[in-house]
């Protein structure tokens, strides 16, 4: 099982560069606030605030605001922020600005925050009408990442469709649906499209131990919904219905817990609890099966939801695994990331974040 990093928690630090230069010290020391999002198939993204300047001391007589005019913030330019601890610094993203927000309050000094997403918010910006015929999603996502000039890093996928159709969609819109068929993620880092299998069965990475290094952990369990099978019904083209089933014991992982939702639901309330999904048209029965499997382990996952704080940390991001301490033996456990939050102001370096697990 993973352990606590040793570091001094007490040297927050910051790094950015844009268009491949790091900000000038002056500029730098300017900065009050860092932020940084990332979120499951949705772009990563990032702020930061800088302290305006003018170029005479006078609150409101000057004919340029310094750093509001400047070069160094145009639409599109290209920033790499790291985060860390003194020399251990991580890359958190790299993507381009697209907002800019100054204010220009009665009282204080004017501030600049700039703002801006991965490229992924590329794949968002047109929508198209077209089929891509006898092709795997992997090979559709594939092609994309290629039409979008960013390098594909894709799990391959067995079953090819004789046509799938995108339908006035964005790229991510149709991306995302496509993952969801086959309990799929979807996201870019700085260059590259990411289409891979859900990784809620990865090794954890990071412990966190309330009293200690997590601050706080406010988690939900809800039979609600909670399955013990998931039927899919659809017919193929010679009008022949296809059926796939997902049951207990087509679970992704158990994340190290014993007792799944539908387990528990069977065990309270002497029920098993099933759905059926009516998809038409469908293919082939792996297509079929493929789909049950990924709706019953999305609903699975939504068995334990939490949100907690941290002291800053790196390393816990999305698609990652994190393991709880000392919550008790029902909530302690492995955690899936599934949106993290990463801040560096005046207070400190603090990370806030939504975990989902499938059993306890």
């Amino acid at each position: 099982m993973p352990g606590e990093v040793r570091r001094d928690y007490y040297v927050p630090m910051f790094n950015i560069t844009i268009d491949g230069r790091k900000l000038e010290y002056q500029l730098a020391r300017d900065i009050i606030k860092v932020a940084y999002e990332d979120k499951l198939n949705a772009a990563d993204i990032f702020a930061f605030t800088v302290r305006v300047g003018h170029e005479k001391r006078e609150h409101f007589h000057s004919d340029k605001l310094t750093k509001i005019d400047s070069e160094v913030f145009n639409e599109g330019g290209r920033v790499e922020i790291k985060i860390g601890y003194c020399d251990d610094l991580h890359t958190m993203v790299v993507g381009e600005i697209t907002a800019l927000e100054p204010v220009f309050p009665e009282d204080g000094i004017p501030t600049l925050t700039i703002r801006g997403q991965s490229r992924y918010h590329r794949l968002r910006r047109e929508k198209k009408i077209r089929p891509f015929i006898d092709m795997s999603d992997s090979q559709i996502a594939e092609q994309i990442a290629r039409e979008m000039n960013l390098t594909p890093d894709i799990d391959h996928t067995d079953s090819k469709y004789p046509y799938v159709y995108q339908k006035n969609q964005s790229n991510t819109g149709f991306l995302k649906e496509r993952a969801a068929r086959i309990n799929y993620e979807v996201w870019v880092t700085d260059r590259t499209l990411h289409f891979k299998k859900n990784g809620s069965g990865r090794k954890s990475i990071h412990a966190l131990e309330w009293g200690k290094t997590l601050r706080s952990f406010s988690p939900r369990l809800t039979t609600f919904n909670q399955l013990s099978r998931v039927i899919v019904k659809g017919y193929n083209l010679q009008e022949q219905e296809i059926i796939g089933i997902a049951k207990r014991g087509d679970e992704m992982s158990k994340m190290g817990g014993a007792k799944t939702g539908a387990e528990a639901v069977e065990e309270a309330y002497g029920v098993e609890a099933k759905a059926a999904i009516v998809d038409s048209p469908i293919r082939s029965q792996g297509e079929a099966e493929e789909m049950a499997k990924a709706k019953y382990n999305k609903i699975a996952m939504d068995y334990i939801i939490g949100s907690g704080t941290c002291i800053g940390t790196p390393e816990l991001r999305t698609g990652r695994v994190i393991e709880l301490k000392g919550l008790g033996r029902r909530f302690s456990g492995l955690y899936y990331v599934t949106c993290s939050r990463h801040t560096i102001n005046d207070s400190g370096y603090l990370t806030k974040f939504e975990v989902k697990r499938s059993a306890t």
